[in-house]
């Protein structure tokens, strides 16, 4: 009798953390900015063109691979690899025409990756990636730009790290979201 009182229990216990993991996912948060309510959407509600808009967002960047990408990047440990890249601007509004990007891996701002060693050490990849545009660009509503990230990885990169995390490593945007679609990658590096 008590083990299945304690089977129910542990059941009521999972559905209701189980509805309250599927709000906290799917719907839109509240943070506070600034002493204003702001929501935070998943990427999935911000490329979303009938939720977006409800929530102000008036369109994202994003950041894509070409079609004829290859499905596996690799690069020889002391090596270099260029991979191709895209920007791509979705405006949901009529005034909403373009946006600014910055392109700086050695800055403070934009997608980092690294990771850190036994150690305690941290080993920053941005440190190992280059782009053959840098600073500020514009991008117009519906343009798509190509960007070649080049990523140089050193002889004496530590033999624990096998892959690195892809995205758009110190890039970012004032004026709109950000959707980065690069993390699906992950670049093999081979001994």
């Amino acid at each position: 009798m008590r083990g299945k009182f304690r089977l129910g229990i542990a059941i009521s216990l999972t559905v209701a953390i189980a509805g309250l993991a599927c709000v906290y996912f799917l719907a839109p948060h509240i943070a506070q900015v600034r002493g204003k309510d702001v929501p935070i959407l998943s990427h999935y509600q911000i490329i979303d063109p009938e939720i977006a808009p409800q929530y102000g967002i008036k369109g994202y960047l994003e950041f894509i691979y070409p079609p004829d990408s290859p499905g596996v990047l690799s690069v020889d440990r002391g090596g270099e690899i260029d991979i191709n890249i895209l920007f791509h601007l979705v405006s949901y509004s009529p005034d909403f025409t373009e946006a600014g990007v910055t392109i700086d891996p050695d800055g403070r701002f934009g997608f980092g990756s690294g990771r850190y060693l036994k150690d305690g050490s941290f080993v920053l990849f941005n440190d190992f990636v280059s782009y053959n545009v840098s600073g500020n660009i514009t991008i117009k509503a519906g343009e798509t730009i190509p960007l070649m990230m080049t990523m140089r990885i050193p002889e004496d990169l530590p033999k624990s790290i096998s892959t690195i995390q892809l995205g758009g490593m110190g890039i970012y945007s004032l004026d709109v979201g950000i959707v980065d679609y690069l993390g699906a990658k992950e670049l093999v590096i081979r001994e």
